[in-house]
């Protein structure tokens, strides 16, 4: 179902509910307690939540009861019945004696009988296999439960292969003795005929929680009379409840207000069960997490309280693949299937990982993956990490990292080619403790819970021998990488939380004092249509399966509405205004509530936060400080970065402080080949080495087009020999620095034809030329690409860009954020130069050309002076009414930036965010808590 998440497709496909038939109904207060009255719910969920109901109820009366309510769903009961049939030998039907397949068994054998029907040819690697398993997973499942009538002609051409795979399972499970849980639930049903000894019939069942009964479950419902059973439902309803509807901008706004609402209800009724509704909960889940945590208790954001119990619980939890303690062992698992060298992007979480190579290696390997990073090969092996360890190691590291390195070398030419999984799954721990895995690691109770369901993963691997056969380990490692994708987490809670947050089914039949439902827009509620592909529609529609019709989802819908509007006194129904560009429309279930109720949440502020997490028991803050003054600059202090301190102090102070005074930066990227910096580098150098072989307009000119290639290949080959010999980086496949080759001749080629346009003769008198250039107490080292002097003794700046974007509009703004150029203009213009120009030189394949300003006009082709038009509507006369004017304003504006640098001024302040997208600090700016400041005092201010 497109939208709603796999756990309410599976939900939904096994019990789909509308009204049931009148039948005797009983409140949960009449029900008395033990082996008499059998409570058979819709979800477990239910059946804990009837449970401490019945003991709740029970305490608050004068004879409380002594026996507890028995809850359970439907197939507990008939697997309780099939295992008392088992223990005391009692025979039935011998089809209950099968071995009930895992949903992961079943899904192996549906694409073993696929493939063995389809073939091994070319023609079946083009199926996704494993879809198409589970799709037909679902199609038997779908036709046996729901008793789908397949019509014996006019079958399309897939309906029919289905329905040849479906006979070829059956036949395998028939000579196998395997069974699926639903044909074991069938079974048990039609041997239903006298009680057992120690498990005798209940005398009333009492249903609690369908909406409609599947076939399968209503053939039990009319076999209990029968055998003497009284069946009745639980009439457990309230009152029509106080019903409010909210439109809220997107879907982050909505999870705020929900969020706020749970909290006034908090602090007015702090024993009050609420319940957050969310029909795609897997979506929203992390989103939502986020809002209830900063509402109701934003300290548990900290390290330390990583594990406290949350005042609320999210009923679906994540994949065990996606908790770091399992998704690094199955990246080691991965490393050691692959021969190859690995992506270095697949290394490095490992390597930083706490829970790989214990605590005493870890300073060690956050230097392994800094040196990894600074060599930058995109594909590494684990023997040349051994080596760079054991060149950079320290004595009380060295020994045992560089030991699991070499064993995750050497391991995959030990292997044996196939085994079957029992044998890989026994192979695993022990391979994994030989590499460091968990070395020295104190689990903590959630890690510790992770490690057993990572071992119950394990286990289900080591069944599958009979479905697979010997296999490689990348087959073994992929079978179990998707158990655990499969295998949802959470870990246990103390206690029971009164916030829950809940699918749409999942809240089918739970009481609460107050609940809010999310997502309320149309093409979400009622839930579009999704028949199986590989059943006839038609055939779907007739037996009214779920997904397959909007007739079947639209009452679907409103049962589940109805039963969600008596749920509670007070239900809120929500949804998000627009998605994007996208705007969505209400649910049409929700058409009778004419009344919008806007709501304006008023959050609570940041400081409002921050005292709360000082008065909140067992956390332990630092006081309150003010982050947007650092320290000033010390005398001789030195403050390194050149003119991007400048650029990034321009754009937004933090970004300057983080990177420049702090340090702080991020680690290089692996890349094939070379990277944009790289390339940079090498064309600076190439037209470094032109122009001091060229030197003038003139020598240029007079080259034809022989000559101007071979000066180019010369200038090439000069930059190459001059990046070998500075070493540190990673030699270049023939074949790739080849193709760099290549490029760079064509690019230089197109620039040469720009530079011969030009019509003011030059020579070049200076090319990467370093200096260090005294703004107040900062010492700003620069290097300018090149200087030309023109005849007339004047000078032009330039500067070259590889990239397509270049800015000099903020050349007239007080915040200079491309400074380079007006830096070494004014600062040549101190020294009593003559400077005529500043441009870009934009040396692209396509488009290339200048960009910049001059005293006067075309001194370079395209770069105009102030009496252009378009420069004047930038450069307005009143402030800028000569080129004296402009050098004068850029060196007022570059003081004024040297000016916060030197105080200290380290803000969270900019003008627009997009200048932001080259950032080495983003996340250090933390703009997300930012925006909210800004939003908190807009409010205030308003």
């Amino acid at each position: 179902m497109a939208g709603m998440g796999d756990d309410y497709d599976r939900l939904h496909s096994l019990r789909f509910r509308v009204c049931p038939s009148p039948m005797n109904t009983l409140q949960l207060e009449d029900l008395p307690g033990g082996p008499s009255t059998l409570v058979l719910c819709a979800t477990p969920r239910l059946a804990r939540s009837l449970q401490e109901r019945q003991g709740r109820c029970a305490r608050q009366t004068v004879h409380p009861a002594t026996e507890a309510l028995i809850c359970m769903t439907v197939e507990q009961w008939l697997s309780q019945w099939r295992e008392a049939w088992l223990l005391t030998g009692h025979t039935v039907d011998p089809a209950l004696q099968h071995m009930m397949l895992s949903s992961t068994q079943e899904r192996l054998l549906w694409e073993r009988v696929i493939r063995q029907t389809l073939g091994d040819d070319d023609a079946t690697r083009l199926f996704d296999l494993p879809a198409l398993a589970q799709t037909a997973q679902e199609a038997h499942q779908l036709q046996s439960i729901w008793q789908v009538a397949i019509p014996p002609s006019g079958l399309a051409e897939e309906h029919q292969q289905f329905q040849r795979w479906r006979a070829a399972f059956m036949q395998t499970c028939m000579q196998e003795g395997w069974a699926t849980r639903h044909e074991l639930d069938a079974h048990t049903v039609q041997a239903l005929q006298a009680p057992v000894p120690g498990l005798p019939w209940p005398e009333t069942v009492v249903l609690a929680g369908f909406n409609r009964l599947n076939p399968q479950e209503q053939a039990l419902v009319n076999r209990l009379p029968a055998l003497g059973v009284a069946v009745s439902w639980l009439d457990d309803t309230l009152p029509l409840a106080r019903q409010t509807l909210q439109r809220h901008p997107d879907a982050a706004a909505e999870c705020r207000a929900a969020a706020h609402w749970a909290r006034e209800w908090q602090v007015r009724q702090p024993d009050a069960r609420l319940a957050v509704v969310v029909p795609d909960l897997a979506a929203m889940r992390q989103p939502l997490h986020d809002a209830l945590e900063d509402a109701l208790a934003p300290w548990l954001a900290l390290p330390a309280a990583a594990e406290r119990q949350r005042p609320f619980n999210i009923s679906l939890g994540r994949p065990l693949s996606d908790h770091a303690l399992v998704g690094v062992a199955l990246a080691l698992l991965q490393s050691v299937a692959h021969v190859e060298p690995i992506a270095q992007t697949e290394l490095s979480p490992v390597l930083l990982s706490p829970y790989w190579g214990g605590d005493a290696t870890a300073p060690m390997r956050a230097q392994l993956d800094a040196a990894m990073r600074q060599h930058r090969p995109a594909q590494v092996h684990w023997s040349h990490l051994a080596d760079l360890a054991q060149a950079n190691g320290t004595p009380w590291a060295l020994t045992p990292l560089t030991a699991w390195l070499r064993a995750l070398s050497t391991l995959p030419s030990t292997l044996p080619r196939r085994q079957l999984p029992s044998a890989w799954a026994a192979w695993i721990p022990d391979t994994l403790r030989s590499v460091g895995w968990l070395a020295q690691r104190r689990l903590s109770s959630h890690e510790y819970q992770q490690h057993e369901t990572f071992t119950e993963c394990l286990a289900e691997l080591s069944r599958l021998d009979a479905f697979t056969g010997p296999i490689p380990l990348s087959e073994a490692l992929r079978r179990l990488r998707q158990l655990c994708r499969e295998r949802v987490f959470q870990p246990e809670t103390e206690g029971r939380p009164t916030i829950e947050v809940l699918g749409l089914l999942e809240a089918s039949g739970l009481r609460f004092d107050a609940v809010w439902v999310m997502g309320m827009e149309a093409g979400t509620w009622p839930p579009p249509i999704r028949p199986n592909p590989l059943l006839p529609v038609a055939a779907q529609q007739q037996a009214r399966c779920p997904n397959a019709s909007a007739e079947v989802q639209l009452a679907f819908a409103r049962q589940v509405h109805a039963q969600l509007s008596q749920s509670a006194p007070d239900v809120v129904w929500s949804w998000p205004h627009r998605s994007g560009s996208a705007v969505l429309a209400l649910s049409p279930l929700l058409a009778q509530h004419s009344v919008l109720t806007p709501v304006q949440v008023n959050h609570p502020t940041h400081l409002h936060w921050a005292a709360e997490a000082l008065a909140c028991p067992d956390t332990r803050m630092a006081p309150l400080l003010n982050d947007t003054q650092a320290p000033a600059v010390g005398i001789g202090e030195t403050v390194a970065g050149g003119s991007a301190l400048l650029k990034a102090q321009a754009i937004c102070p933090a970004w300057a402080y983080y990177r420049f005074r702090l340090g702080a930066r991020p680690f290089d990227e692996p890349v094939d080949g070379l990277d944009a910096r790289q390339r940079g580098t090498l064309l600076h150098a190439a037209l470094e080495c032109l122009w001091r072989d060229l030197g003038t307009s003139a020598r240029l000119q007079a080259l034809d087009d022989t000559q101007t290639q071979a000066a180019i290949e010369q200038a090439i080959a000069t930059a190459w020999a001059r990046r070998e010999a500075e070493g540190g980086l990673e030699p270049l496949q023939p074949r790739s620095r080849a193709l760099e080759s290549r490029r760079l001749q064509r690019l230089l080629s197109h620039w040469l034809h720009v530079e011969k346009q030009r019509k003011e003769a030059f020579a070049v008198v200076a090319t990467e030329q370093r200096e260090a250039i005294a703004l107040q107490r900062l010492n700003i080292r620069v290097q300018i690409d090149r200087m030309d002097q023109l005849d007339d003794g004047s000078h032009v700046i330039i500067d070259y860009k590889t990239g397509a974007t270049v800015d000099t509009s903020n050349w007239a703004s007080h915040r200079l954020t491309e400074p380079q150029l007006p830096l070494y203009a004014t600062w040549r213009a101190s020294q009593g130069d003559a400077v005529a120009a500043v441009a870009f030189a934009k040396v692209l394949l396509r488009d290339p050309g200048w960009a910049g300003l001059a005293d006067q006009d075309e001194r370079v082709p395209g770069v105009t002076s102030l009496t252009n038009r378009y420069n004047r509507q930038r450069y307005p006369a009143d402030r800028f009414p000569d080129w004296a004017a402009v050098l004068e304003h850029w060196s007022t504006a570059l003081n004024t930036v040297a000016h916060e640098i030197l105080s200290g001024d380290a803000a969270v302040r900019l003008d627009n965010e997009k200048a932001l997208t080259y950032c080495e600090v983003l996340p250090l700016l933390r703009l997300n808590e930012r925006r909210q400041q800004w939003l908190e005092s807009s409010a205030h201010d308003t």
